[in-house]
């Protein structure tokens, strides 16, 4: 009888000591990487455990029964399966994997012209498409698009062979911009035009620019979430922002770098100094704050979440920062971070 079980990183559990990250260091060495153990790992010094044993019997029980996913041949249990491979590899025999949606993230695709891509091999034999058709611009390419699966089903893979019934009847929006359809709709028509232009609503950005207010801001961050905190305090995956840069453009379209924050202090969580750089820098004027992704919107928001949990007296301007996150962000109501306790 066994029990399985899987070591797991607990977002729930704190770090009770610092420098935990650092006792367990990856290195390379050629084409391997391992991991180099640095001082005291016993358990007293590694203090609160952050890691978690889940059992898993429920899942491996599948597994071996063959009811776990859609890749075993049908009929096959684990055993089976497992003589079906192997009698396969020692053939050198391939089995050919039915194509679908899942194509889109092969791993086995390559542009070096010395190397085979199996993502080529497979959709080759299977759809009867060329190498230089496999170039061209393919279904998954198309933004937001949900009906790639009823595509492939009917034996449409390239995008140029998409038709206005694929996409659906495109909506429009009231404010005049663009719906999902109607962008995806566009996208079909440039790659059938072979129109490698940009679209732009000229109209639509004039109109919507008049809400901007000068000079506009430009920020973008660079962060870290690491299965083992490296700050007594903090547990595994939570958000470290450890850099940003600020750019700033005049209503006359100068642009100019003007400030950006980077911590290298070794062992010092950023995220509070972060964020009060951050707050000196944008509240000097009212003008808009534009961010190069979502991205910057959650990790503030983490950031607040973070601060709800802390002491005032660790951290005195805790209600200045939480009150400045709030005006520039939108909500964010799972960002990945812990709630208050």
């Amino acid at each position: 009888t066994i029990d399985s079980y899987l070591m797991l990183a607990d977002k729930d559990s704190k770090a009770s000591v610092s420098g935990l990250n650092q006792k367990f260091q990856l290195v390379k060495q050629g084409d391997r990487t391992s991991v180099k153990i640095i001082g005291d790992v016993s358990t007293a010094a590694l203090g609160n455990p952050v890691l978690r044993e889940v059992n898993v019997n429920e899942a491996v029980d599948m597994i071996y029964a063959g009811t776990d996913a859609k890749d075993h041949a049908e009929g096959y249990d684990f055993v089976k399966s497992i003589q079906l491979y192997a009698n396969h590899y020692e053939r050198d025999e391939k089995i050919n994997t039915p194509i679908g949606t899942q194509c889109a993230g092969c791993e086995f695709k390559t542009d070096q012209a010395d190397k085979k891509s199996g993502f080529k091999e497979c959709w080759k034999a299977q759809t009867k498409l060329t190498d230089q058709e496999l170039e061209d611009d393919l279904i998954f390419d198309i933004w937001n698009f949900r009906k790639k699966a009823s595509l492939i089903e009917e034996g449409i893979y390239k995008i140029e062979d998409v038709e206005q019934h694929h996409i659906g009847e495109i909506e429009t929006d009231d404010l005049g911009a663009l719906t999902t359809k109607e962008r995806q709709w566009i996208q079909v028509e440039k790659v059938k035009n072979k129109d490698d232009q940009p679209y732009l609503d000229v109209a639509l950005f004039l109109m919507d620019s008049q809400e901007w207010t000068y000079p506009l801001h430009f920020i973008d961050f660079e962060t870290s979430m690491v299965a083992i905190p490296f700050h007594e305090g903090r547990r595994p995956y939570e958000q470290m922002a450890f850099q940003y840069s600020h750019h700033v453009m005049q209503d006359d379209g100068q642009v100019t770098h003007v400030s950006q924050y980077l911590n290298t202090e070794k062992g010092a969580f950023p995220n509070y100094e972060f964020l009060r750089s951050l707050k000196r820098d944008l509240e000097k004027d009212n003008g808009t704050i534009f961010r190069y992704a979502d991205h910057e919107n959650t990790v503030l928001n983490q950031i607040r979440n973070q601060l709800l949990n802390e002491l005032e007296e660790l951290v005195p301007d805790k209600d200045q920062l939480i009150e400045f996150v709030g005006t520039i962000t939108s909500p964010v109501f799972d960002t990945g971070t812990p709630k208050p306790d």
